[in-house]
Order: C-alpha cells, then sequence, then structure tokens
C-alpha cells in the first residue's frame, strides 16, 4: 500500500508488482456511459530503484485497489483490484530525490480498441454477448428483437459496439444504452424495461443511515440543466460523447478530449447531425439485409435519451459499491431548496457516470443520476408506477 490514513487504503501494482514505497498524490477512476471503458489518472511519488526495476512502458498493465475503513487490515481480494493498462506516463525527477509518476491508463480490455472486421448473425445482445466473450468481459443484458447480420468493417470493436447499441431494438418504447463497468462487466440495458421492474438497488440522501445495507449518504446534491425537452423538439442539440484514447494523441500525449458520438435533436434533424466515427459507415440505407425496426431503432433510441434531462450529481465520501445503470431512489431534502425541489428531485433514477476523486488524504465518489424529464415512469409524487 502507498498509503493510508483514517478513512481508506491505496493499493497499485505496476507489471503484478506491488507498489510499497512512495507517497501519493491523486488518483481519478471515471466510468460512464458514454464512454467505450474507465479510465485513470493517476499521480505519485517513488523512490529510484521502482522506477529502475518496473521500467514503466505503454500497454504495461496496472491495477488499483481502494479499500474504505472496515476493509483497512484486509488484503485487496482479486476482486477488489480494477484492472487498467498505461496509455501514456510521464517520469520527472524531483528535488527531494524521488521521481514524480504521472500515469494515465485505460481499462485492461485492449480487444474493445483494435480494429474489428466481422459479422455476427444474431440479435444486439448476441454481439455484445460475442464481443465481451473476446474481449474477456462479463455481460449483462437485457433481450432483444432484432435479428440480423451485423457488419463491422474495421472500426474498434467499443465504437462498433455503440453504433449496434443505436440500433438495438425490442418494442416501440424500447431505449437500449451500454457501458462497461470498472469490474469488468459489459452492460446492455433497456432503460423502459428495467424502470418498469420496480427495482431499486440503492436509496441516496443526506438524511439517510449509511449503516445499512442499502443507503448511501450523500452530503451534496447538485440539480443540473441538460437543456430540456423543447430545446431539444426544436433542434437545439446536446451531445452523447465517449473518450477515444487512441484517437486523442497530441505529440505523444493524451489530452482527454471528448469526441461527440452523436447529438440528442429532434428527429427530423437526427440523419444530418449523426457523427461518422470512423470514415466507415456499417449501413446507412437499408438495403434488406437489418431487421423490420431498424431506422426506427436509431431515431427513437437517440430520442428517448435526449428525454432523459432531469440530472442530479451527488457526492459522497463512502466508498460503497455503486454501479453503473443501477437504479437509486434519491430522498431530496426538504430544507435545501424548498419543500417545492423536493417534490421535484426526489424518485428514482438510473447511474449515468461515477467518478471516484482521491486526493490526499481522503476519497470523494461523485454519482450522476439521469431520468426522463416527461417522468413517464412517475406518477405526480414521483413514486413509481407499477
Amino acid at each position: 500500500m502507498l498509503s493510508i490514513d483514517k478513512s481508506f487504503r491505496f493499493s497499485l501494482k505496476i507489471n503484478n508488482t506491488l507498489i510499497t514505497d512512495g507517497i501519493f498524490y491523486k488518483c481519478v477512476v471515471q466510468e460512464g456511459v458514454n464512454l467505450i471503458m474507465p479510465w485513470m489518472e493517476l499521480s505519485i511519488k517513488v523512490p529510484e530503484y521502482i522506477i529502475e526495476g518496473i521500467a514503466i512502458v505503454d500497454g504495461m498493465q496496472l491495477s488499483v485497489s481502494i479499500t474504505s475503513l472496515q476493509n483497512i487490515n484486509v488484503n485487496p481480494k482479486d476482486d477488489d483490484w480494477i484492472p487498467f493498462r498505461i496509455f501514456n506516463y510521464n517520469i520527472v525527477p524531483t528535488s527531494d530525490g524521488l521521481f514524480m509518476v504521472k500515469i494515465v491508463a485505460v481499462y485492461d480490455a485492449p480487444f474493445l480498441l483494435q480494429s474489428y472486421t466481422k459479422s455476427i448473425e444474431g440479435t444486439s445482445y448476441d454481439v455484445f454477448s460475442n464481443i465481451a466473450n473476446l474481449a474477456k468481459l462479463q455481460f449483462e443484458g437485457d433481450v432483444a428483437n432484432d435479428k440480423q447480420k451485423w457488419l463491422c468493417p474495421g472500426p474498434r470493436a467499443g465504437i462498433f459496439l455503440k453504433s449496434v447499441e443505436r440500433r438495438a431494438w425490442s418494442s416501440n418504447l424500447s431505449c437500449y444504452v451500454s457501458a462497461l463497468r470498472r469490474d469488468g462487466t459489459l452492460i446492455l440495458y433497456n432503460l423502459y424495461e428495467r424502470g418498469h421492474k420496480g427495482i431499486v438497488d440503492w436509496s441516496l440522501g443526506p438524511e439517510l443511515d449509511n449503516t445499512a445495507d442499502k443507503n448511501l449518504y450523500v452530503d451534496s446534491i447538485t440539480p443540473s440543466s441538460s437543456s430540456g425537452t423543447l430545446n431539444s423538439h426544436h433542434g437545439y442539440g446536446r451531445s452523447y460523447n465517449y473518450f477515444d484514447p487512441i484517437n486523442e494523441i497530441t505529440d505523444g500525449a493524451a489530452t482527454f478530449k471528448f469526441t461527440e458520438l452523436y447529438k440528442t435533436t429532434s428527429s427530423f434533424q437526427m440523419a444530418s447531425d449523426l457523427r461518422k466515427n470512423q470514415g466507415s459507415n456499417t449501413y446507412n440505407a437499408n438495403a434488406g439485409n437489418t431487421h423490420n425496426n431498424y431506422q426506427q431503432a436509431e431515431a427513437q433510441n437517440t430520442r428517448f435519451k435526449s428525454m432523459n434531462s432531469v440530472k442530479v450529481a451527488c457526492r459522497t465520501p463512502f466508498l460503497k459499491n455503486v454501479k453503473l445503470l443501477q437504479r437509486v431512489n434519491l430522498i431530496y431534502p426538504s430544507n435545501a431548496r424548498g419543500n417545492y425541489s423536493q417534490e421535484m428531485y426526489s424518485g428514482v433514477y438510473f447511474v449515468d457516470k461515477i467518478s471516484t476523486v482521491i486526493i490526499a488524504p481522503s476519497p470523494v465518489r461523485y454519482i450522476s443520476l439521469i431520468r426522463d424529464g416527461l417522468n413517464p415512469l412517475y406518477s405526480n409524487n414521483n413514486t413509481l408506477v407499477s
């Protein structure tokens, strides 16, 4: 372990070597539905013998484990480690005889970053399951009714999955979203189906007892605008973005520029707003070899995603195992912005993004929540409609 304080322990392995000597400065781990894979930024100071003994290079494996107070005396289990591969690094000697090491890493699923040329016959569920197996990932998803031969003409497998997600379809109300979680699970969820199952994984709020298994105390709740349904209807576009580390290199350094995946505008402008990612297009026109709702699926998925305009950012000092696209019940405090705010913002959300930020001496986790601005899954008092 590199550093220990009253609330957590940070453990680091580089090339399967446990780093036990050094000074921890910062670690940021982020995952989200608009990212192809989780990424990490790390800053540590280590002595020269570690630099000489490991010889850090691009592509080298790196794993981190963040252990909370209740497990402070227990060595990290295999499942506690989050695996990455070094994408970019910088090593600078300092005046105290140590070396400042800054590392940018992406999740250890290199297959998703490789060019992929193949056809897969089946549903979008089958495509994701197949790619997850090739990438040595776990898979969890909702079945779809969109059987066809899916063609990948050479873009990276991760970008191919995003194109399949846009065309996934099961009914006139389906809305598919995909993501790769930090635990190595590739997911493809139908938000409409998930919303109507009535399952809530967590309760979040500033007045909750954090010792309860499914309660998570948050010390900050910040509502934010997402352009609104009226702006979207009139063509004022917001973008769904992804981070493609291979493309975002300038002079050998990662810029962390987030690239537009597609805009969420009205259905009348969608065709012109879609971004062609790799200079190659799988199939724009229906040539008779696609599923029956191929064109409708893209418009429907994009339109329904654009309606997720109610966003709330929560901050918590506790590192409980909240996962992407789990459903959480947010209990908004009545004395924060008045009872009206409590009524408007309390309710059930999906987890959209998770950022774990550790700057000594303590960790903080930011959890971004989204739900439909039109609230079709809620009654007037924001309780879930069964």
